[in-house]
């Protein structure tokens, strides 16, 4: 591993810092163009803004998503200001065809990728399926085989799960899906940046995924991904002047929609700026060894973790490719109080999670093995100190 992957991110070199997937620190790539572009707005208001070249920068900024993501054409790019809304956009804005009548996602959803669901089928008289994980944290495809029928209209799903790190097939989902005439919609906010992920080679209909976590973006960015032949049916109902056609035209007239999957994006932030460069950061690198990095960094936490009797791992982890940054832990002692556990940890200044009554851990491609072992030597220490 490029140790001097650490010098790519502003992240305070005395934290040892594991919960990317919460939230991550930036690039310094990011770091440096947030603070140009404030200091600019601040100082000069419109002075260092050309308006005339804001379509020019919005499509290198999707070509370099389009690479990201492994897209066919940057038309297919757009970005939202959260996850919520590039799911939103897709989910409400594609017609539901007459025979469609079931949505289905998992009992492992983070709540942005079931209320909608949820209250969207109360108001369209749509029924809610939900795939219930099996003993060990995951749901294989077989669930949804059982689910998935020819009156789905839509299968929304994260690629990673926030809890436990388990990581779905989609390509398998997929064929699934399309098998019934139904849409795959992929919440990837704890996947993108972190495990490889192909639009083309998986053959998923639309993904939208915040900027803040794995892409060590800006909060208020994201990046949304429609497949080409789907954008035209797209009505997505949030628009402004920059999901028209001739968005430049800024008189009131008849709505034209974009033709790419500009049409879902109301405006343009210049945050979105910032997460282009720690994805153009990224492309330098390259998923393959991004995630190589992680996954064998993943590999030495579960075998350390694995010598401490006091633990168990509640991830899925015995089939690499269910595998993602997120690794789970809780204590077999229920008398451990793990708030207090992470909080000591936090004064140590090693920074995880507690989540779903256990500990999630989620270190990043440019952590080191260093950072994993003092993390587990100090809650080892930690743990000794309550026998």
């Amino acid at each position: 591993m490029n140790s001097n992957y650490k010098d790519l991110f502003s992240v305070d070199k005395n934290l040892i810092y594991l919960n990317h997937a919460a939230l991550s620190p930036l690039t310094r790539a990011a770091h440096e163009k947030m603070i140009d572009l404030l200091n600019k707005k601040a100082t000069a208001g419109t002075y260092h803004f050309d308006i005339s070249k804001l379509e020019e920068n919005f499509r290198k900024a999707a070509f370099d998503v389009a690479s990201f993501l492994h897209a066919k054409t940057a038309a297919e790019i757009a970005f939202p200001f959260s996850t919520a809304v590039g799911l939103l956009q897709f989910f409400s804005g594609i017609p539901i065809p007459e025979n469609k009548h079931e949505i289905i996602t998992t009992d492992l959803e983070f709540p942005t990728n079931y209320f909608p669901y949820l209250e969207y089928a109360k108001k369209h008289g749509l029924k809610l399926k939900v795939v219930n994980h099996d003993e060990n944290g995951a749901v294989p495809i077989s669930a949804f085989e059982k689910m998935v029928t020819d009156n789905t209209f839509l299968v929304a799903v994260s690629h990673v799960q926030f809890s436990n790190g388990y990581r779905v097939n989609l390509k398998e989902l997929a064929q699934l899906c399309h098998e019934h005439g139904s849409f795959l919609l992929v919440d990837a906010i704890q996947s993108a940046g972190a495990v490889p992920l192909d639009v083309q080679k998986y053959d998923i209909d639309a993904l939208s995924a915040g900027g803040y976590k794995w892409l060590a973006g800006p909060l208020g960015t994201g990046i949304f991904y429609c497949k080409e032949e789907l954008i035209e049916q797209l009505q997505p109902p949030l628009i402004g002047w920059f999901s028209a056609e001739d968005w430049h035209n800024m008189n009131t007239r008849p709505f034209v929609p974009a033709k790419s999957a500009r049409r879902i994006q109301s405006s343009f932030s210049f945050h979105n700026h910032a997460l282009v460069e720690s994805i153009k950061v990224f492309n330098t690198i390259g998923i393959k060894e991004m995630w190589g990095n992680l996954n064998r960094n993943m590999s030495f936490l579960i075998d350390q973790l694995n010598n401490i009797d006091e633990v168990s791992i509640a991830s899925p982890i015995e089939k690499e490719n269910e595998r993602s940054g997120i690794l789970r832990m809780e204590f077999n002692d229920p008398t451990i109080n793990v708030s207090k556990i992470v909080k000591r940890l936090h004064e140590q200044r090693i920074v995880v999670a507690e989540r779903t009554g256990g500990i999630r851990i989620s270190p990043h491609f440019y952590n080191t093995k260093d950072d994993l072992g003092c993390f587990v030597d100090t809650l080892k220490a930690m743990l000794k100190s309550l026998k």
